[in-house]
């Protein structure tokens, strides 16, 4: 009976693994499984259209992995993706997706309802890459750079270069956008994508099919970053900005930096920054201080165009260390002076007056940015000796 009852279930458990290898019990063929790599976010007629780039594995082992663009739409952003499983029979897994496209124009007013569904939903973690971009969410996610087919693991490439390393390209998770915007500054910062059709990588021929499939051999640029203050978009920084907002707030490791002056143009590599943004305040006033040191070696000097050879390259002339060093601060006064115009808090200066001297708190964070008194140490110099 023992005997009988141990081969009953071991054909038993045979025949469902058969069932389930050749998907005639109904389950999902794994070459079917709708990996999805990133979701963009649009809006037509009222309502929002939500593109999905899915991976497509392929059933060869020396056939690269495919992709596919679905779309779906709904008033809300869970409703548009449960219908793209309705409307073309792919049910989106998002386990494995990397990055946020949202459509520039709908920001404003979209912004807060894609965060709250980043953070709440079951479906797709927090920790997700967002940006923003000048075309469409869906002309983003259909293009093909020469980093990827795949467009999202192309911008994943540009972000996460050197994650926490500071470069010329600022990027956000969803949950750090999420605590910004909610903190007591009320700020957010995004990345915003732009497509370039560049003629040295390729050129885009006249087609007659769809604008979405004509978007080949592109390059994606992302060195602008847009800024927000309670909600809405209220400013932009430009590379330079950008670049020089991550060297406040980030490691340096591999950084480049452009310096240009009278007739001359030169590379530096940043080897090394000492940095320090201190706020502090009295009973009337707030006090921020940006300091910044760049150590640098000479990768590239051109005067009139003509490349000049120094017999010590790691040494940086001093006519170059001190035009670098004016360039550097006044790059820092741009940024403080675009904080005030946009009225957005990068600095994060009512969070820390918050916690620091919350009792001054209430009364300092009224009419805050007229009661800052800014300073700024900024030097670009070569490496200290060993």
């Amino acid at each position: 009976m023992k005997k009988f009852g141990f081969k009953s279930v071991a054909l038993i458990f045979i025949i469902i693994l058969g069932l389930f290898l050749t998907n005639n019990g109904g389950l999902i063929q794994i070459e079917k499984t709708a990996i999805v790599s990133a979701i963009g976010v649009d809006e037509e007629n009222g309502e929002l259209v939500i593109t999905a780039q899915v991976i497509l594995p392929q059933a060869s082992d020396t056939s690269e992995n495919a992709k596919a663009v679905v779309s779906g739409t709904g008033v809300t952003i869970g409703s548009a993706i449960d219908n793209i499983g309705s409307d073309t029979g792919w049910y989106p897994k998002l386990s494995f997706c990397k990055i946020i496209i949202v459509n520039q124009a709908i920001l404003d007013e979209r912004i807060s309802e894609v965060i709250n569904y980043l953070l709440y939903s079951t479906k797709i973690y927090d920790s997700v890459l967002l940006c923003a971009s000048k075309q469409s969410a869906k002309d983003v996610l259909t293009a093909t750079s020469p980093l990827d087919i795949l467009s999202a693991y192309s911008l994943e490439k540009i972000f996460l270069k050197n994650p926490g390393k500071a470069s010329n390209v600022f990027y956000t998770r969803a949950k750090d956008l999420a605590e910004n915007m909610t903190s007591f500054s009320k700020t957010g910062m995004i990345p915003l994508i732009d497509i370039d059709n560049n003629d040295n990588i390729g050129k885009v021929e006249p087609t007659e099919k769809p604008p979405e499939e004509s978007l080949k051999d592109i390059i994606f640029k992302s060195y602008e970053t847009l800024l927000f203050n309670e909600g809405k978009i209220s400013g932009q920084l430009n590379k330079t900005q950008t670049q020089t907002y991550n060297f406040l707030y980030k490691d340096v490791q591999e950084s480049y930096y452009a310096v240009s002056y009278e007739n001359t143009d030169a590379l530096l590599r940043i080897n090394d920054s000492k940095r320090k943004v201190k706020i502090t305040c009295d009973n009337q006033n707030i006090y921020l201080s940006l300091n910044l040191e760049l150590k640098a070696t000479l990768v590239e000097i051109k005067e009139n165009g003509k490349i000049i050879l120094l017999p010590t390259p790691k040494i940086l002339p001093k006519e170059l260390t001190d035009n670098a060093s004016l360039q550097l601060k006044n790059s820092i006064i741009s940024l403080f002076d675009k904080m005030k115009d946009a009225k957005s808090d990068i600095f994060f200066i009512r969070e820390s007056l918050y916690e620091k001297h919350p009792v001054k708190y209430k009364n300092l964070s009224q009419n805050y940015l007229e009661r800052i008194k800014f300073s700024v140490n900024a030097s670009v110099s070569s490496p200290d000796k060993n």
